[in-house]
């Protein structure tokens, strides 16, 4: 699989496994999990994300490392936390406006390996991207 390179250059995520919010996240004015009952994982993330280009403007974004329940995702700049571009929705996810763009995320408990999701650029967008 060639690794995407360009628009894509940096790949961040953070996933917590927690029982809350069986049904995907519910707005994206927070981007870090809030649960009242657990704290933030302070070690390494189990999980990877792969970023592949499929043409100028969109890639597939693949979640994987082990078992979960949910997840939130959306792309920024690097240095920036405006999250930029638009991820599509398939019949494990929901996306989540978010100004003009779109965060992705679980759209029930049920465990998954590994999700794959479309991210699309925004127009006449150069640079990278970090997912988290």
């Amino acid at each position: 699989m060639k690794k995407f390179t360009g628009i894509l250059a940096i790949m961040v995520m953070v996933i917590m496994l927690v029982e809350s919010y069986p049904t995907g996240a519910p707005k994206c004015s927070a981007t870090a999990p809030k649960h009242e009952d657990h704290k933030a994982q302070t070690t390494p993330s189990p999980y990877q994300i792969t970023a592949t280009k499929k043409d100028k403007s969109t890639a597939t974004v693949t979640i994987s490392g082990g078992d979960f329940k949910g997840f939130m995702l959306y792309a920024t700049k690097p240095g920036s936390n405006d999250m930029l571009g638009k991820f599509t929705k398939n019949d494990k996810s929901k996306e989540i406006t978010c100004g003009s763009a779109t965060a992705i995320t679980h759209k029930n408990d049920n465990v998954k390996s590994s999700i794959t999701l479309t991210w699309t650029a925004p127009d006449k967008f150069t640079g990278d991207v970090i997912f988290r």
